[in-house]
């Protein structure tokens, strides 16, 4: 790989999605990867990055709105670059086929700007007590109960199809 980073960058509520950006971050890691794991907001200029691997937390059917205006403020930067977009949704602890289709319906606002390489959907973490109140009351009245739905095993699975991903893409020039 270049000697440039790969940015892991992740826009979240409650920690949920930051966790999964630190997991893909150590995935890479232990494969010789540069990388920064990062909140959307700390980051400015993406000329420094190889790759970058954007994740959000979804409120109202889509992605936070900070993560949206990061894709939309760097979009002529992210076109120069591999990019990878994951989704944390409570929608996928019943992870069906239709509820996949749903999440991916979700990044409409980001693919229009910048089409990712690959996508990962991953379900989150509910602790309703990191929510407000009127977060908590929606989430309540859409029947979503309290626990951890990730699965750590499709997050490295993931990362690792990221990984070979970026080789062929290292391999092809980019």
């Amino acid at each position: 790989m270049t000697d440039k980073p790969i940015l892991i960058a992740y826009a979240t509520r409650t920690g949920t999605t930051r966790e999964i950006a630190e997991a893909l971050g150590a995935g890479m890691a232990r494969r010789g990867a540069q990388v920064e794991v990062k909140r959307m907001e700390d980051v400015d200029d993406l000329g420094r990055y190889v790759a970058a691997i954007l994740g959000s937390a979804v409120r109202e059917e889509m992605w936070l709105p900070e993560a949206i205006e990061f894709v939309r403020r760097h979009q002529e930067e992210l076109r120069k670059i591999p990019v990878f977009y994951y989704v944390v949704s409570m929608t996928l602890a019943n992870d069906t086929p239709q509820h996949a289709q749903e999440v991916l319906g979700y990044l409409r606002p980001v693919r229009a700007l910048v089409e990712p390489v690959d996508i990962g959907l991953f379900a989150g973490a509910l602790d309703k007590g990191k929510l407000s109140p009127v977060i908590r009351l929606m989430l309540t009245k859409k029947g979503f109960p309290e626990g951890d739905w990730r699965d750590w095993d499709a997050v490295r699975a993931w990362g690792e199809r990221v990984w070979q991903l970026l080789r062929q893409e290292e391999m092809s020039g980019f």
